[in-house]
């Protein structure tokens, strides 16, 4: 009966976890951050999203999956922002645009998208170290993952840069300069302990 009721508990406990790990912001989870706020451009968030699906969808980005998102502002009774994610296996890139004021705000965001399984396992103590070998041994980090990921957010970027030349020039706007067009970009290499 004990072992009964424990199995019943560690599926709740696995179910709540992933739950948990499903749709929401990953700041947590964040490799590269880049915003930027441009005077005078005019727009929906929707036309913008649909502009940026229809580059991605020129270029024929094997395994690319768009889908809008909305998440809190703040707590659970905050209003709710809409976001495009945009992922590749475990990459998750998620763009957010917005009017401010007289200006457009236009933020994305490159993460890694937790697996609710896996992170639930590696909170448990007893499973920890289980779950991390085993991740060394089927899914360690390779050059090829950190280039894949890398490849995938220089894809996106372009699109939304290209995109946004498109707009401000339609405007009569000045293009982004150089210098303010790179993401910044966290470690994509370190081992999962240490991100």
């Amino acid at each position: 009966m004990l072992l009964e009721l424990l199995f019943v508990a560690f599926i709740i406990f696995l179910i709540i976890g992933i739950a948990i790990h499903q749709d929401r912001p990953l700041l947590e989870h964040a490799v590269s951050h880049w915003h930027q706020t441009i005077d005078g451009l005019t727009g929906t968030p929707s036309e913008f999203y649909e502009a940026v699906q229809d580059k991605l969808r020129e270029q024929n980005i094997p395994g690319i999956v768009t889908r809008p998102i909305s998440f809190r502002e703040g707590g659970i009774l905050s209003d709710k922002r809409d976001y495009l994610r945009i992922r590749r296996e475990e990459i998750s890139y998620d763009l957010c645009v917005a009017s401010f004021g007289n200006t457009l705000f236009i933020s994305s965001w490159l993460c890694r998208h937790p697996n609710g399984f896996l992170e639930t396992c590696l909170s448990i103590p007893g499973l920890r170290v289980v779950t991390a070998a085993l991740l060394q041994l089927f899914k360690p980090e390779t050059y090829y993952r950190v280039d894949s990921a890398l490849i995938v957010q220089g894809a996106i970027h372009s699109s939304v840069l290209a995109v946004l030349d498109e707009k401000t020039s339609a405007q009569g706007l000045e293009p982004i300069p150089e210098a303010d067009r790179r993401p910044v970009l966290r470690e994509l290499y370190q081992p999962k302990g240490r991100r």
